[in-house]
């Protein structure tokens, strides 16, 4: 009697042990299935373990990093439309400095279209000042919410520079170009809130650079003639303003008409050469960031591999060794429903 006793009771102390080793084996397995359906070792800090450490210390530079990497980015897509819109205004200053060549030897009705076509390149220049990408104006600096170019200033700027124009005559060429240059000078044609700063992109640590071009203010070009206000955008804004305002009359004045165009093709000239080197600056801006942004990428990758390490996990050996556990508990089941069917009878 005692002895079958002590069988029941061995019995159930197996049956007992199974049960914990299968409790075991699922936990396992719900953590193989875990890391299947995500691929990660585990989805808290404290389910790395000592390896935590290591993720701790790597994320918040990775992260760090991806910002950088994409606030360049940003700034590389800015500055690309930035210069595709130079390239616009480049376009119409060349465009009429050719005009300006034999304007002299005009018609009346051929200066009537040159003064016609100008008007129109006046609206376009301050569209493309005014270029907008995602609620930033690009030419508005840091001041990017507003528009940099209003229509009250551009075409006040505008107004001043054709009133001397009128009263061009055969003696006064001189005189009248100087007029305009001087209302060109000291007339604005931008925001009152624009200021002189460039946007600022933020590339690395410590690493805050200018990028960008404000509009009115020449970030690379240095411009010295006697027949520039320094600043491209005036100087475009201003021989098209005098063009627009000559009327046919104008190209009967001889020498004085001949005198007045020679200098707007002049200025125009020297706006073509301004945006050439401003759109020079502006590659080379786009090809700092853009070294820097591979560098950037070169460490991240690094810091990714190293974190894959540690919060990753090898999905084909997961899966095999998933394979195996979900055996293995089906192997524990079968024998735990084994020994609870058997009878007393089996242990006698």
């Amino acid at each position: 009697m005692s002895g079958t006793i002590g069988t029941t009771g061995m019995a159930a102390g197996t049956l007992g042990m199974l049960a914990r080793d299968s409790s075991a084996v699922r936990q396992r397995m719900d953590v193989l299935t875990q890391q299947v359906a995500t691929g990660r070792a585990a989805e808290t800090y404290a389910g790395l373990g000592a390896r935590a450490t290591i993720s701790i210390d790597l994320r918040p530079g990775l992260e760090r990093i991806n910002t950088y990497v994409n606030n360049i980015s940003q700034a590389d897509t800015k500055l690309g439309i930035a210069g595709t819109a130079l390239k616009q205004l480049s376009d119409i200053a060349s465009s009429f400095a050719t005009q300006t060549i034999n304007m002299s030897a005009q018609t009346s009705t051929a200066v009537n279209s040159i003064a016609v076509q100008a008007g129109l390149a006046l609206q376009q220049v301050q569209t493309l000042l005014n270029t907008e990408v995602g609620g930033h104006y690009l030419f508005a600096g840091q001041d990017s919410a507003n528009q940099p170019v209003p229509d009250t200033e551009f075409q006040a700027f505008v107004a001043a520079v054709k009133a001397p124009v009128a009263a061009l005559s055969a003696t006064n060429a001189a005189a009248t170009t100087a007029a305009t240059l001087t209302a060109a000078t000291g007339t604005s044609m931008t925001s009152a809130t624009l200021g002189t700063a460039r946007v600022r992109v933020q590339s690395g640590d410590g690493m805050d650079l200018p990028s960008g071009i404000v509009a009115g203010q020449n970030a690379y070009a240095v411009q010295t003639a006697p027949n520039s206000t320094g600043s491209y955008v005036k100087d475009l804004v201003r021989s098209l303003a005098s063009l627009a305002a000559m009327s046919s009359g104008q190209a009967a004045l001889g020498g004085g008409f001949t005198s007045f165009v020679t200098d707007i093709g002049a200025s125009l000239q020297g706006v073509v050469a301004a945006l050439g080197t401003e759109m020079a600056g502006v590659g080379q801006e786009q090809i700092g960031l853009k070294d820097q942004k591979t560098s950037l990428s070169d460490v991240a990758t690094a810091l990714s591999a190293q974190l894959s390490s540690v919060e990753d996990v090898d999905m084909a050996a997961t899966a095999t060794a998933l394979s195996a556990v979900q055996t293995q508990l089906q192997a524990s089941y079968r024998l735990i429903s084994n020994m609870q069917s058997m009878s007393l009878v089996g242990y006698l």
